[in-house]
């Protein structure tokens, strides 16, 4: 099957359509550079003004999309590197991601995406008429369970 465009996502490659998501939500922060270096804005402005405008093009379509290793890694890197950007803490200062992390009071954004595909899942399930499960939905929940959904990898 050829890759092609439908509402915005790439649909026969999750792996690219992160790619191309991860690049419009980087455009998009770049654009903000002066609200993220400024001074004068507080982090809780910083943080709303990042979960609106950037997660919101960065995670469209991320219910849908299985979850691999290389995946985890390129949607928390990119969030780590935002957070860093936003508190003005450079790769040079050696500070741990978890630390940036807690200063933000944010848990990997990986959690976000599982957070949503539960939710997506959820939503499924209560569509169906007349029967708590059906074979579709649970061959689904199924499916997200294989692709390791839920298990996060720390990396030491």
């Amino acid at each position: 099957m050829q890759d092609f465009c439908y509402l915005g996502s790439i649909t026969s490659s999750p792996l690219d359509d992160l790619r191309r998501r991860r690049c419009m939500a980087w455009s998009v922060s770049w654009k903000l550079e002066t609200v993220w270096c400024a001074q004068s804005r507080n982090l809780e402005t910083k943080l709303s003004l990042f979960d609106s405008l950037v997660l919101s093009a960065m995670l469209y379509g991320a219910e849908t999309w299985p979850i691999s290793t290389q995946m985890n890694q390129l949607i928390n890197s990119f969030a780590i590197s935002a957070y860093r950007i936003m508190t003005g803490v450079k790769r040079l200062d050696k500070v741990r991601n978890t630390t940036v992390l807690r200063s933000v009071s944010r848990n990997d954004l990986i959690h976000t995406v599982h957070d949503r595909q539960l939710r997506f899942v959820g939503h499924m399930l209560r569509k169906i008429p007349d029967c708590a499960v059906s074979c579709d939905s649970t061959a689904f929940l199924f499916f997200l369970l294989s692709t390791r959904v839920f298990v996060t990898q720390q990396r030491w």
